[in-house]
């Protein structure tokens, strides 16, 4: 497989994008399992198999089930999600594509979410979209994942 580590390459920069993770991970504003939920929606849709197992590994260290797991990807036909998490998996895909009404994704969140948690929200979206990026266009393997959010909470 011919993969760039650019963790290995680039390690300032890296560390700079893990910093604002970390900051983002420190906050009170959002639960972690939400955030896990929400950064497995969006390595999904960015077919991010690292991101993907990363967060699948962290959302289980929260106490997420396999059940809703699984759901994540057809979330709007899952009767397992509440208002709140529907809200925040709408933002992340409106945030991660791009390609729809991102403002109108906005305005109900809103309805579930202050200011501040909305601000989190967007900025944890975003952050997850250029890691998901990274490890799809340097063709990161998917199995480092669980490796990397165990090392992470070890680090916590």
């Amino acid at each position: 497989m011919n993969t760039l580590d650019f963790r290995k390459e680039i390690p300032k920069l890296v560390n700079a994008l893990y910093q604002c993770s970390a900051a983002v991970r420190g906050q009170q504003a959002i639960e972690p399992r939400l955030l896990e939920l929400v950064y497995l929606r969006a390595a999904q849709l960015n077919g991010c198999g690292f991101c993907a197992e990363m967060h699948v590994e962290g959302a289980t260290s929260h106490g997420e089930t396999d059940e809703r797991l699984h759901a994540v990807a057809t979330w709007r036909s899952s009767a397992r999600f509440t208002e709140r998490e529907r809200a925040a998996l709408e933002l992340a895909e409106a945030t991660t594509r791009l390609d729809r009404d991102a403002h109108g994704a906005y305005v109900l969140a809103e309805r579930h979410f202050s200011k501040a948690e909305l601000s989190v929200l967007v900025f944890a979206i975003s952050i997850t979209n250029a890691w998901n990026r990274l490890n799809v266009v340097c063709n990161t393997e998917a199995e480092l994942g669980r490796e990397a959010a165990r090392a992470i909470r070890a680090a916590s």
